[in-house]
């Protein structure tokens, strides 16, 4: 999406958005890297995605600095999944998202590099990626670049928010606070079940949960709700809720769980997971279709900027 441009997508949950590769028989149904990203660049604004599914890619959704005091990306309602880098890389962006899942990615289920502004709430960050090795921790947080001539370039991290939200996955380490000794990184996580080895000021974690396993029902067939016996089970708080149904559009209990999914005795009506929600959608139809002249990137030329991230470190960038 180009300079002054927006985009809104507006899916429902029956009905979510997918946007995907072109194959989706046998071996390439879950296969990472097949197309592109939505690139939201530089200058584009306002954008907003609500009730979507984004799988099979190389980035969820990569967006650039922000053009105005509104959010580069709003984003509710959303699964992100089988990414060969990254769900969410933001760049200066300004970025608020609310029942999202992302998982299966790569390197990180969120990227928020070079500074800038972010609010995640009520969200299941988990990543077990399988395909190759993954030495990354998931969630990397970031407030400076090298330029060209080698120089340090400070970008302020001024907001970086968790309310409400699981970050776990198969490393010991899924937090990276990659900041420079003289820049600004202001975070804070609240209600959260994180997974990390690294001393954390108390006062940035507010109720939180370390190192606890959140029990999800069957993370092997991407299942991330709840078991009865969840850690995560109504340890949430309601001031953080900023929709009252959760992912599967059901509502939530008082006080609520953490992460994207409420718990539900019974929660296999109107589950996700990536296999019957995929089935679900029917890909090929209507909400299936990816046109092969977008398979490479969405609302852009991407390929190049794909070539551009082959093998650049998250510190390090072109600008």
């Amino acid at each position: 999406m180009y300079d002054g441009g927006t985009l809104n997508i507006n899916g429902t949950a029956d009905e979510p958005v997918l946007l995907t590769s072109i194959r989706h028989d046998g071996h390439y149904a879950d296969l990472p890297g097949q197309w592109g990203y939505v690139w939201l660049s530089s200058g584009s604004r306002d954008n907003t995605v609500n009730h979507a599914v984004v799988r099979n890619g190389y980035i969820g959704f990569l967006a650039d600095t922000v053009a105005n005091a509104n959010p580069t990306l709003s984003i509710r309602n959303t699964v992100i999944e089988n990414m060969s880098l990254a769900g969410i890389y933001g760049q200066g962006a300004r970025i608020e998202g609310d029942n999202l899942l992302v998982t299966n990615c790569q390197t990180a289920t969120l990227a928020l590099t070079l500074g800038g502004r972010y609010v995640f709430s009520n969200s299941t960050f988990a990543n077990y990626w399988n395909y190759s090795v993954r030495r990354s921790p998931q969630l990397i947080l970031n407030n400076w670049y090298e330029s060209a001539d080698g120089a340090l370039q400070l970008r302020p991290l001024q907001q970086a928010d968790f309310y409400n939200c699981i970050v776990y996955g198969s490393l010991k380490e899924e937090l990276m606070f990659d900041f420079a000794e003289n820049g600004t990184a202001s975070f804070s996580f609240s209600n959260c079940l994180l997974k990390t080895e690294t001393s954390i000021p108390q006062s940035l974690l507010l109720d939180c949960l370390i190192n606890q396993d959140p029990k999800f029902s069957d993370r092997t067939s991407s299942d991330y709700h709840l078991q009865s016996d969840s850690p995560a089970r109504g340890r949430g708080n309601a001031a953080y809720l900023r929709q009252q149904t959760d992912l599967d559009n059901r509502v939530r209990s008082n006080p609520p769980s953490i992460g994207a999914f409420e718990y539900f005795e019974n929660s296999e009506v109107g589950s996700w997971n990536s296999e019957v929600g995929i089935r679900k959608l029917e890909l090929g139809g209507r909400n299936g279709r990816v046109s092969r002249s977008s398979q490479y990137g969405l609302c852009i030329s991407g390929y190049g900027l794909y070539n551009r991230l082959q093998g650049v470190h998250f510190n390090k960038t072109n600008k």
